[in-house]
């Protein structure tokens, strides 16, 4: 996230930053979709993924808030 240009609107950022992970699904679906479908219906496994993702939400929130602009800019979880 931060290293995405400066004059791209934080939702275009956001989108381009995951393009690392989108990589790997693209690469080779089929075992994309078998891995999260392991990871989805097996209850430790998912619960560790959403783990991780909820730790994901401050970074991402501090990435945005340090990108260029004059306006404070919300974070995208309001519901922290």
């Amino acid at each position: 996230m931060r290293a995405r240009p400066a004059d791209e609107d934080d939702w275009t950022a956001l989108r381009r930053a995951l393009d690392v992970v989108l990589a790997y699904h693209r690469r080779d679906p089929v075992s994309a979709l078998a891995t999260t479908r392991l990871v989805r219906t097996t209850p430790a496994l998912c619960a560790r993924l959403l783990e991780k993702q909820d730790g994901w939400r401050p970074v991402l929130a501090q990435a945005l808030a340090e990108r260029p602009g004059d306006d404070p800019r919300p974070t995208p979880w309001p519901c922290r």
